[in-house]
């Protein structure tokens, strides 16, 4: 099921336990007149100072994972799959720099860039192919992220793990807009430092 979380605030109104306290003591004297807060004087009494203001209690609303609310999840789930998407995929650029023509390579650095280049441009799949890509395993935890991120987005909801496996069965386009954003600034980020590399060594 479900979860979301609120707060659920306890405090009692203290202004109206006092009002009420020196109301009592008025009418104890004779009820004469009733003062303003300014010109009250209250007695010394530890009723209030005794007073233990409760903490705000968690409560857990238990909300059921409709079709209405899956769509909602998944829908907020793919901005979150392209900035993700995007950001690995310049991370995993730097390694294949490095392994490639950066601090990793003694030789033949200048052929490696222009070859990566030339291959993402061509769209060669001797190249691209051999590019990094998730595995199974990266999927399961990108995609269990993503989900999470993406209810607690829609109204602080959390996800049991029966419930992502049913949602990770009808988010196909999650994945989908997260391979693509990864693939995209993967390419875009080696063309940019190749060319920067390239023109270094002129």
């Amino acid at each position: 099921m479900t979860t979301r979380k609120d707060k659920v605030h306890l405090t009692p109104d203290l202004d109206q336990i006092v009002d009420e306290m020196v109301d009592g003591l008025l009418e104890q004297d004779g009820g004469i007149r009733e003062p303003g807060k300014a010109d009250r004087q209250y007695p010394e009494h530890d009723a209030l100072t005794h007073h233990n203001d409760p903490e705000p209690a968690d409560q857990d609303e238990d909300i059921p994972l409709t079709d209405e609310l899956k769509a909602k999840i998944i829908q907020a789930a793919i901005p979150l799959a392209i900035k993700l998407g995007t950001e690995n995929g310049k991370g995993v650029a730097g390694w294949v720099e490095q392994d490639t023509w950066g601090g990793r390579v003694t030789r033949g650095e200048r052929e490696a860039a222009q070859a990566v280049l030339k291959g993402i441009e061509d769209g060669d799949p001797a190249v691209l192919d051999d590019l990094p890509r998730p595995n199974a395993g990266d999927k399961s935890d990108i995609m269990n992220e993503l989900l999470d991120d993406a209810a607690w987005a829609v109204d602080k909801l959390e996800l049991s793990d029966e419930e992502k496996t049913e949602l990770l069965d009808e988010a196909d386009e999650v994945w989908d807009e997260y391979i693509m954003a990864y693939t995209r600034a993967l390419q875009d980020e080696l063309v940019r430092m190749a060319r920067a590399f390239l023109k270094e060594e002129e």
